[in-house]
């Protein structure tokens, strides 16, 4: 594990202060939304980071500068289902608490095609 130093502000008690303020660190405004893979793969920059975690799916953009192991290594993670990649190096810390004001919602398969859609693209071809 590598951590970086975090700037002036950016320690575990400023990002419990920053919980405690009534931000909506999620973005949703407070709606519980159903997120597909193909959707989380959409949000895998700094600047808009969704990552899931045993089938939750938790904006962490607002706490890119928070993560003692850095930026880029938040990242690594995001835009996608992290629960492994979690368990290989953060098995023991606390995420539900850590990332509570960062929920968004659940992570849903990616819709199957029904077969009225595979039905009008056939016609689409005649």
């Amino acid at each position: 594990r590598n951590k970086v130093p975090l700037a002036k502000g950016y320690s575990l008690m400023d990002w419990n202060r920053l919980c405690l303020s009534g931000k909506d660190l999620a973005g949703t405004g407070g709606r519980m939304l159903q997120i597909t893979p193909s959707e989380l793969k959409k949000h895998r920059k700094k600047d808009d980071a969704w990552l899931a975690l045993y089938g939750k799916v938790f904006n962490v953009t607002e706490y890119m500068d928070y993560h003692p192991g850095g930026t880029k290594t938040l990242l690594a993670g995001a835009g996608k289902d992290c629960t492994e990649l979690f368990n290989k190096t953060h098995a023991w810390v606390n995420w539900q608490s850590l990332l509570s004001k960062c929920f968004i919602g659940v992570l849903i398969p990616d819709r199957m095609r029904s077969r009225d859609e595979e039905d009008d693209e056939d016609e689409d071809d005649e």
